[in-house]
């Protein structure tokens, strides 16, 4: 399990395994994922901002009939 965002580790984490038979991660791999949790904490970041704000009131959702 990885944290994407250290300073809140139980907040956002990507839990990863591996299938090769491998008891541990060698530092090269350890390196590769530690980044790929910074770019998705990134891309995590900018949907985030992207997202439109709750306006508060329900609006209901039309069902097309078949």
């Amino acid at each position: 399990r990885y944290s994407l965002t250290p300073e809140r580790v139980a907040e956002a984490s990507i839990e990863l395994g591996w299938t090769d038979g491998r008891a541990a991660i060698d530092r090269d791999t350890e390196i590769a994922v530690e980044l790929l949790c910074g770019h998705v904490a990134a891309a995590v970041e900018r949907l985030e901002r992207a997202a439109p704000r709750p306006s508060g009131r329900v609006v209901p959702l039309l069902r097309k009939s078949a």
